[in-house]
């Protein structure tokens, strides 16, 4: 399937099919002691967090007033629950080379470079400490 990486036209609101770019996530890096949480709220919580005003410039890449993820999340990535219940934790797992993203935000950053199919560029935590790309 084609995916779309050419952002050049402004729009108000870019809807974004994540499963169709290839994500490079592993799901033998899932958890099995933490409980995930359904495609439809990491989608959500995704959205939110891309839609901040702290990811302005995450958004510049995609050159929209907001972005809004649908379909599915990346290919092989999941998001779980921390074991504390009191606490409202929540870890992206299925990074090739790591365990874990700690917060929606770090994830954000590696969701852009998914998109424009660069993730060699990215900078995230887990990218960072494994120069998992390059």
């Amino acid at each position: 399937m084609a995916v779309n990486t050419d952002f050049s036209t402004w729009v108000e609101v870019r809807q974004i099919d994540l499963d169709a770019y290839n994500s490079y996530g592993e799901n033998d890096k899932f958890p099995d002691d933490l409980e995930q949480v359904s495609d439809d709220e990491f989608l959500a919580a995704l959205t939110k967090t891309m839609n901040e005003p702290s990811q302005t410039a995450h958004l510049a890449h995609f050159n929209c007033g907001r972005v809004e993820f649908i379909g599915k999340p990346p290919y092989n990535f999941a998001l779980f629950k921390g074991l504390n219940p009191d606490r409202n934790d929540k870890y992206v797992y299925g990074h090739p080379k790591y365990r874990y993203h700690r917060s929606m935000k770090s994830f954000c950053e590696h969701v852009v470079w998914i998109v424009l199919e660069d993730v060699a560029q990215c900078a995230c935590h887990p990218c960072i400490e494994t120069y998992c790309y390059m």
